[in-house]
């Protein structure tokens, strides 16, 4: 009986070894095969801009597209419009999206460390995602319009400074703002700078998150806490407890410490980029 014991409990101190160890080595692989996935994003992302003269893929388009009443917002992802007098509203149109003809697989878009319950909040909208694109510097497009248009500010890709140093695409994710939801967390297509207050760098690898950086590579670091800035939007209202962005590992992509600069995000000095 007493053999039996020791061997139970030498039984149990190896699955408890074993389990961290094990759990560790999952995270690992889905780290990989995510860096796999901006690497691909990154192929696309290049081909669209020899496609198209140098110049690199928009954040988004919010011009009217002829033909396309339905493609009312375009992004990297794909289109959508609210539009119910349209039999596709609501209605994520993966086609429309600007990376369409040369990543056409939904896979790419969404990271295996993401899990599927996060993207139920605005999947008909963005499509599987789980990563962001620098979309306030890289060909941004103002908010407000210009007469009847919206303007982009378009970059070529020879424009672009230090590219090693920029980011393109990344582990992303953000809450919902919606307090009487418990601010949930759910997908996002863009990653914006610390500047713009508005975290969503994901470290969901072994508290790591990947990075797709211009000239190509692939990288993992640890997301930044610029804590002062997390419980508040630029309006000044509340739009997520101070507690979330440790809670699911969200932050900033930074090098300097400081909310007031974009260094790694800011590709460019010919124009200010408003966050």
């Amino acid at each position: 009986m007493v053999e039996l014991l020791v061997v139970i409990s030498i039984i149990a101190m190896l699955l408890a070894a074993l389990v961290p160890a094990l759990g560790f080595a999952r995270n690992t692989a889905r780290r990989v095969q995510c860096g796999s996935n901006l690497n691909q994003l990154m192929l696309a992302w290049f081909m669209y801009s020899d496609d198209n003269t140098g110049t690199v893929m928009p954040g988004k388009d919010y011009n009217p597209v002829s033909g396309h009443p339905e493609w009312q917002y375009r992004f990297w992802t794909g289109a959508w419009t609210p539009d119910s007098s349209l039999p596709e509203q609501g209605r994520l149109i993966p086609e429309a999206g600007f990376l369409w003809n040369y990543a056409k697989g939904a896979e790419l878009r969404a990271c295996s460390g993401f899990l599927n319950r996060r993207r139920n909040m605005i999947v008909d909208d963005h499509g599987q995602l789980g990563y962001g694109y620098n979309f306030r510097y890289l060909s941004p497009q103002d908010d407000g319009k210009t007469g009847s248009v919206y303007i982009t500010h378009w970059t070529k890709m020879v424009n672009i400074l230090s590219p090693l140093t920029k980011v393109a695409f990344s582990d992303c994710s953000r809450n919902k703002k919606n307090q009487s939801l418990g601010y949930p967390e759910e997908e996002t297509p863009f990653i914006c700078p610390p500047r713009a207050q508005y975290p969503a760098f994901q470290g969901r690898h072994n508290k790591t998150g990947n990075i797709a950086w211009i000239d190509g590579h692939v990288s993992a670091r640890r997301p930044a806490f610029l804590l002062a800035i997390y419980n508040i939007n630029k309006s000044g209202s509340l739009f997520m407890p101070a507690s979330f962005p440790i809670k699911l590992n969200v932050g900033d992509i930074d090098d300097d410490g400081s909310a007031n600069t974009d260094e790694l995000f800011q590709t460019r000095e010919i124009f200010k980029v408003n966050p």
